[in-house]
């Protein structure tokens, strides 16, 4: 058997060891893990606590992870998790039907034939071309923040995230068909805000 010494030197070793593993995490991961947060959430100090919430969580359940997939990774879908649940427990139920307005809102984009009522620029080179570039993410990101939370929230967890609707409806707290009304707005208006401010200026932000 191990002298006390020496089961307090292997404790010590081992805590120092997960201390660089965790530093580690800090250094190579956590500027991507904050902007990740600070995307989805709009709040500087909200994104710092819920990535050190993931890199707790991560440093608590360590021995789970398998290497199945790479430590960011790993990392993201704790940190997706933590921000789900903060939107669900700080989600309220709209006090007022999303379909109140909706039929307006549509006739300011589209004509009685259901055709776009202004004229929209030919967006070239395809959506994994420019999503590759860096200044049309940024406008991406620019138009997203322009959105009402809701809408924004809807919008990231669907499309960017790949969430199903069920779980959507539960973070966000709506019904099935004031999910389709949040999605529809979203994406009407981030088409209308990208051609305003990135296609009509020949693709610069």
């Amino acid at each position: 058997m191990k002298s006390i010494e020496g089961l307090h030197s292997t404790e010590q070793a081992d805590d120092e060891a997960v201390a660089r593993e965790v530093a580690g995490w800090v250094a190579e991961h956590g500027d991507r893990l904050f902007r990740y947060a600070l995307f989805r959430v709009r709040n500087r100090e909200l994104a710092e606590d819920l990535v050190q919430d993931t890199l707790l969580a991560a440093f608590r359940s360590r021995e789970s992870f398998e290497g199945r997939s790479s430590p960011y990774t790993w990392l993201v879908t704790i940190l997706k998790n933590k921000i789900i649940d903060h939107v669900r427990k700080n989600s309220r139920a709209p006090t007022v039907s999303l379909d109140d307005g909706f039929q307006d809102e549509r006739g300011e984009l589209f004509n009685r034939l259901g055709l776009w009522a202004t004229e929209l620029n030919e967006w070239d080179g395809g959506a994994e071309a420019l999503i590759e570039r860096k200044d049309f993410r940024l406008q991406l990101e620019q138009c997203l923040q322009k959105m009402p939370e809701k809408l924004r929230q809807a919008f990231i967890f669907k499309v960017i995230d790949g969430m199903e609707s069920e779980a959507i409806c539960e973070a966000l707290q709506v019904s099935p068909n004031n999910l389709w009304v949040m999605l529809y707005r979203s994406r009407m208006r981030l088409r209308k805000c990208l051609d305003t401010n990135w296609f009509s200026r020949g693709g610069e932000a």
